[in-house]
Formats: C-alpha cells, structure tokens, sequence
C-alpha cells in the first residue's frame, strides 16, 4: 500500500482476515529524510518527534461490531530500510461504546518494521483523557480484545499501548522482545477493567516489561482507578527498567512467574489497593525485588523467591537494593518463602500495620535478614487516612540466618517530646523462631520507641555455638526464652508450589 493519511485495511462487523500481511511501500520521496532518533526532556523523559516528514499509516484498524485477524503481519522488505517506510502502528483498535466490540488478534507479528508501535487500543473520542468528560464509566465499554501467539520485536516504542475504551484485554502466548518503550503499556486506560497477560516473554525492552498508569478523571482533584491485572506463567527478563511497574491500579496477581535480570525493580508498586503473588521467583534485578509503597494495601506471598536483587545498584535508599520492601501497608502475609543474597536487607518493612510470616526465611542477606520499622505517631499523615496504630507482627517458623549485620532488627521511632507519640510495635513470635549466625546481633532493638515483645511458649533460638569451646559466643544464650542454635537450623528452605514444581 502507499496510503499515507489512513489505513492500509479496515475490518469491521464481523469481517475476518487471514493469513495475510501489509508492506508500507511509499517512496522515499514521499516520506521524506529519515526520522531523527527521539531526543530527551531536562528530567529524562523520551519527547515525541517534532518532525511531520513521516507517514501516519495504520495497517490494520478495528472500529466498528467485531473483528478477527488471524495470522495477520506488518512486514518489511528487504530495501526497505533504506526507503524510510514508516508506520505509526501495526494493528489499532478504536474501542469503547461504539467502537469495536469482540476483537481477536490471532497469530501475526511484526518484526523490524520502522513503526512505533505494534498494537495501539484506544478510544478515539477520549484520546487525550483528560478531563472529567473523557471518562468511560465501570462497565459502560463491553469491548474485549484477546491477542494471541503474536511477535512484536523492535518496535520503535511500546509492543502493546492501551490508551482506553476496550473494558477487557487478554494477552496470552506472545513475545515482546527489543522494544523501545516498554512491552505492554496502560496510559490512561479508561474504562480497562481486567488485564490478563498468560503464558508470554516481555524481554529486553527499553522501559519496563509492564506498565499500568489508569487515570480515569471524574473531576479536577479526582480520579478512579478499577484494572485487575493478572500475570501468569510468562517470564519478564532483563528489561531497562521495571519488570512490572504499577502506577495505579485496583489490584495485581501475579501467579507462577519469573522476573529477572530487570534494569530497575523487579515488581513496583505505586498506588494500588490488593497485590498477590504465588509461585514467582524475583532474582537479579538491578534494584529491589518487590517493592509496595501503596499505602494502606495488602499484600500476599505464598511459595516465591527473591535472590540477589539490588546487587549493581549502590545509591540512593537501603530499601531500593532489598529483596522485598513494603510501605504502610495494611496487611501483609508471607509463607513458603525465602529472600536471600540481597544487596541490604532480606525484607525491609515500614509500618505494616499487620504482619503475618509463617514458613519464611531471610538468609544470607548482605544487612539484615528483617528490618521492621514503625514510625512515631506524630509521623502520620491525616491525608493518607491512617490513624495512629500498634503495628501487630507474628513469626511462626521464621529462620533469619548468615546476614551481614542483624537477623531480625527492630527500629520502632519516637518523637522527640513527651514519648506520648510514641511508635508501637508487638511482636508475637510462636514455634520454629530461628536468628542465628548473623555477623552482628540476632535481635536488635533501636529507635527509641515502644516494642511489646509476646511470645509463646516455644523457647526462640538464636546465638550461634562454637563446638571447639565450652562457652558460647556472645550472641547465644541460653535461658528460659532462647535456645541455642544447632547445626541444622538454618539449611535452605525447599520451595515447593501448590501444582508440586520446585522453584530453583
């Protein structure tokens, strides 16, 4: 095709089309000189081309009833790249009330096309999102888009970019490699409900293997954020930056997952209400491995790893370069669960206002195995909603052994008048608390404020024994509330998940 202004092809009301690919073939002459790379803003932030000498072609636009593309491609030939052809995406679909509806995107790929994106999803009424008319309320969009065993590579941003209007997108079984931008991204997104990507590869893209912004505006000062995404089954492998960052949202699950070898964090996350992760090994990601700074989320993990993140990254704060750090969340329960060989702390915890590990070990951590802060009551903000608590932790077969400084540390603030805001922590260890062989303190209390220490029976074995001498080393003691540590207390953890697979 050699259109310029429009789409190469339009399907809609039920049209199919298979087994068939577009090639952009405007001349030289038509395109202009080449297109400049994309320069950059004072804070880092890539600009769009100013330059109008490109051709705006889509390839294929869904806009109207249903739509289905199987094995549909964007190709190039092989002169091409010195032609300067030029397509703005492969594939668009104007989504929401009365756009497409049911759209199947059914094998395909595009590979080395001079394009900025592979797949746009957008509704083209609200594109600039950005006043409280452009919402699509919960609901009102019935458009799902299904995109399936399809290969973006190089492109010159984003794989995926949803822009809004469609109500659910199901990604399964697809490869998004040597993008410029990220793998999949939601920019505004309104009216996205559910967000699924099953079984795919986002590697080695320029930003972030997944990216989730949804601001759906209903007034100046207010907007209302719904997605549910779900990752499950795909490998986020060595991204620039984040493996998964979630800017907003409802709630992320990610379920049997590996994220690696990220350039930034390995799962980031900003404002959100629920996160849930099982079965996911986070492992040599430049920074922290699970980051949550949602205030007020609750967060579950159940049968993962985090090893040897934040291992190439020496600035800024100790909880960017852990294995797991989580902000004022509300609620957070760990088991069957291992942080190990990270650069600082195994788990860097601030203010969670319940704590639950069961089955949970910090090894070999660089600082501590558990840093568990809560701050002052004077520190918190009314804005936030919170009101002063007693952050409330229970250990129960909890090991913390062979960090570099402490193996549980406890940093519970004060103000600096009267104590009467006083920071309040309770730890309840029950069975199985192990702290033993840390190269400085087993337990550590600091910071001035107030810890109620309440456990069980179960004596706590902590300290570390040294078979050549009858005493025992400084960290060991043992009375009526701590046992001595043995040879055996701190072997690895076996991860085994749910289905019965052994997480390495």
């Amino acid at each position: 095709s050699t259109v310029t202004e429009a789409p190469i092809m339009v399907v809609r009301n039920g049209g199919i089309v298979e087994n068939c690919s577009l090639l952009l073939i405007s001349s030289a002459d038509d395109v202009g000189s080449r297109l400049p790379d994309f320069d950059f803003d004072n804070d880092g932030n890539r600009n769009r081309r100013q330059d109008e000498a490109w051709t705006p072609a889509t390839g294929v636009l869904c806009d109207s009833g249903d739509c289905t593309l199987k094995d549909v491609s964007c190709v190039v030939s092989e002169n091409a790249r010195s032609k300067n052809y030029y397509m703005v995406e492969c594939i668009r679909v104007d989504a929401g009330p009365t756009g497409a509806k049911i759209v199947q995107i059914l094998g395909g790929q595009t590979i080395d096309v001079y394009s900025e994106y592979g797949i746009v999803i957008r509704n083209p009424d609200t594109v600039t999102n950005d006043t409280a008319s452009d919402i699509i309320t919960m609901g009102s969009s019935q458009t799902s888009v299904s995109i399936q065993d399809f290969v973006i590579r190089n492109q010159e941003d984003d794989a995926v970019l949803i822009l809004g209007g469609a109500q659910t997108v199901r990604i399964s079984n697809c490869s998004f490699t040597d993008n410029g931008g990220d793998g999949v991204e939601v920019r505004g997104g309104n009216g996205l409900e559910f967000l699924a990507i099953l079984d795919s590869r986002l590697r080695d893209n320029g930003d972030d293997g997944i990216d989730v912004d949804q601001y759906d505006y209903i007034s100046e000062d207010s907007r209302v954020v719904f997605v549910q995404v779900l990752v499950s089954g795909s490998e986020i492998l060595g991204n620039e930056q984040e493996g998964i960052l979630l800017q907003n949202a409802d709630s992320l699950t990610v379920v049997d997952a590996v994220i690696n070898e990220n350039g930034h964090g390995g799962i980031d996350v900003e404002h959100l209400h629920n996160i849930a992760l099982r079965g996911v090994v986070v492992k040599n990601n430049a920074r922290t491995g699970l980051s949550v700074q949602a205030v007020r989320a609750n967060v579950t993990v159940a049968d993962s790893i985090f090893d040897s993140n934040g291992i190439e990254y020496d600035d800024g704060e100790r909880y960017e370069r852990s294995g797991v750090h989580l902000w004022l969340s509300d609620q957070a329960i760990f088991s069957n669960t291992v942080s190990s060989q990270n650069h600082v702390d195994g788990f860097s915890l601030y203010a969670v206002q319940f704590l639950e590990m069961t089955d949970v070990d910090a090894l070999e951590n660089e600082n501590d195995g558990f840093q568990i802060q809560k701050g002052s009551d004077e520190e918190y903000d009314p804005e936030d909603n919170i009101a002063p608590y007693e952050s409330k932790v229970i250990f129960t077969r909890v090991r913390a052994c062979g960090n570099g400084n402490d193996g549980i540390e406890f940093f519970v603030r004060h103000d600096d008048d009267d104590g009467s805001g006083n920071g309040r922590l309770r730890f309840s260890p029950l069975s199985g608390v192990v702290s033993c062989d840390n190269g400085d303190f087993d337990f550590e209390l600091h910071g001035g404020g107030n810890l109620t220490f309440a456990p069980s029976s179960s004596q706590i074995i902590a300290g570390s024994c040294r078979e050549s001498d009858d005493e025992l080393s400084s960290g060991c003691r043992d009375d009526d509330l701590f046992d001595v540590c043995g040879d055996d207390v701190c072997q690895p953890r076996v991860v085994l998940t749910n289905d019965g697979r052994l997480l390495n």
